[in-house]
């Protein structure tokens, strides 16, 4: 599992130990259909864009799994208040008086008119869709190149209106990188499928307008389950 923190945050948070994201699900689903020697990774970051995803090169390929699941579009398309470069600055691990003055400027200047911003900033996300449609291709090639694992891709979820309203244009953008990964999907159809997510209820299946809650995350692990029964009977 490669991708953003989708693929990692439960909304709400469960208590222990039902606090259970699809990776753990899916383990759960194939352990208990007589696979007891799968194995699910998850290799997920959060804030990962498409290129953070594709430089992670080794780290992805070291174990040669049967099936590689990616996750990734929502931090790349989504509309910023602020460019990559500063969001970098705030969440770097390195302290520093320049961080924190940045840090403060965000939280008690920037984020109180969020909306604002992303408009000043011609709603811009921190990636092109020419340069991810580039990047997921080439991290497309190189799996295929460097493994022998089958591909399933995973499209945006749709954002709730509250984050519609507070980054303008992210939702114009899911479609237009869904369309772009569903593009991508027929490079290599023999060795890829795609998971369909647009049926999903915003309100319930991502109740923070971008993570899944439990239940979405249950909705997830089945479709992945049911590609995997398919692919690796």
């Amino acid at each position: 599992m490669i991708g953003n923190s989708v693929g990692l945050r439960v909304r709400p948070p469960q208590p222990y130990p039902e606090n259970l994201n699809y990776t753990h699900l899916l383990q759960r689903m194939l352990t208990t259909r007589g696979r007891s020697h799968a194995h699910v990774e998850n290799l997920c970051i959060g804030r990962s864009t498409i290129r953070e995803v594709l430089e992670m090169g080794d780290t992805i390929y070291h174990s040669f799994p049967d099936v590689f699941i990616i996750n990734a579009g929502i931090t790349d398309c989504s509309t910023r208040e602020i460019p990559l470069w500063f969001s970098n600055l705030i969440y770097s691990s390195r302290t520093s008086l320049f961080r924190n003055i940045a840090a403060a400027i965000h939280k008690f200047v920037i984020i109180p008119q969020r909306r604002r911003f992303v408009i000043l900033r011609g709603k811009r996300s921190w990636t092109s869709p020419r340069l991810f449609r580039h990047y997921y291709a080439k991290l497309i090639g190189d799996l295929v190149k460097n493994t022998n694992g089958f591909l399933i891709l995973m499209k945006i979820n749709d954002c709730t209106d509250r984050v519609e309203t507070q980054l303008p244009g992210t939702r114009a953008n899911i479609a237009r990188f869904n369309q772009i990964i569903e593009d991508l999907a027929q490079l290599v159809p023999q060795r890829t499928r795609l998971i369909e997510v647009g049926d999903l209820d915003p309100e319930t299946d991502l109740p923070d307008g971008i993570h899944y809650s439990r239940v979405g995350h249950e909705k997830i692990a089945a479709r992945l389950n049911a590609v995997i029964e398919e692919v690796c009977p």
